[in-house]
């Protein structure tokens, strides 16, 4: 009786497949709310928006940096406050406002309010970082090698809800199925803004916290030290910077080296990744 008990104990617990689906689905959501408007910024700079052809890129880097700067500013916080009150307030909210941010987006007519928007959405969305934090305690029973796995799983999950995002709102970008010519790509990113508010949805009514209580009141934000947060969530490559180049100025850019990607564990990279995407939307311009 005693070796049945022994036997039972021993085995490693998975983490259910609704919690790891809900997990998966908010870093999707923020790889969307990250990259879906990238097909559009240069055409809405130019025309939407009406800004002069010499600073259109300038302004598509500003836009796209501004992402990555809300959340180098908010960045150090993220882990500490899902330590203390759980993984799942911060994700479901953190995928709340990526699925209204993104159709937010639609509805901009000046250059302040896009960059303004797309700040406020990166200053609020961390669902990386504490999609990993919640990942590690859903499989702190599982061997190394199934931890690796999942963690795998996140990346290719974010990845791929990038690259087709970015290929959802290219293809409707002309499409003025609604918001007409006043709002003319709506259309884009309400589409890639539904999955998003589904994902929300979904996390709301299904995640459960991963986090004990009892951990969370043992470890107060002042005790554990703002600094310790997870920043594996910040990511950057010569790719990403060179995806607010669109079609139009592409073809500068062909000559440059292959792209290559590195997982970054400093959250003083996100500074230097905002940077950069300005300072290649400025070369556009010379």
């Amino acid at each position: 009786m005693c070796l049945k008990a022994s036997a039972t104990m021993d085995v490693p617990r998975e983490p259910s497949r609704i919690d790891l689906f809900c997990v998966l689905s908010c870093v999707v959501g923020t790889a969307v709310a990250l990259q879906a408007d990238v097909p559009i910024l240069a055409p809405m700079c130019a025309s939407l928006l009406e800004l002069p052809a010499a600073e259109v890129g300038t302004f598509v880097g500003a836009i796209q940096a501004s992402f990555s700067l809300g959340q180098f500013v908010s960045g150090c916080w993220a882990g500490a406050l899902s330590d203390v009150h759980g993984r799942r307030p911060l994700l479901i909210s953190g995928t709340t406002v990526c699925a209204l941010g993104t159709f937010a987006f639609g509805l901009v007519q000046s250059v302040h309010a896009a960059v303004g928007l797309r700040f406020m959405m990166g200053l609020l969305v961390q669902n990386q970082a504490v999609a990993k934090a919640a990942l590690a305690d859903m499989s702190q029973d599982a061997p190394p090698a199934r931890r690796a796995a999942l963690y795998g799983m996140l990346a290719a999950c974010f990845s791929a809800a990038r690259a087709l995002s970015t290929a959802l709102t290219g293809l409707l970008a002309s499409s003025r199925l609604i918001g007409g010519e006043k709002h003319p790509y709506l259309t884009a990113m309400a589409a890639a803004s539904l999955p998003t508010f589904v994902a929300a949805a979904i996390t709301a009514c299904c995640l459960t916290e991963s986090a004990p209580i009892a951990k969370r009141r043992a470890a107060p934000i002042a005790k554990r030290g703002l600094c310790r947060c997870r920043t594996s969530t910040f990511r950057t490559s010569s790719e990403h910077s060179l995806s607010v180049v669109s079609a139009p100025f592409a073809e500068r850019f062909f000559d440059k080296s292959a792209p290559s990607q590195c997982h970054l564990g400093s959250v003083s990279f996100a500074l230097c990744f905002a940077i950069s995407h300005v300072k290649f939307g400025a070369r556009l311009d010379l």
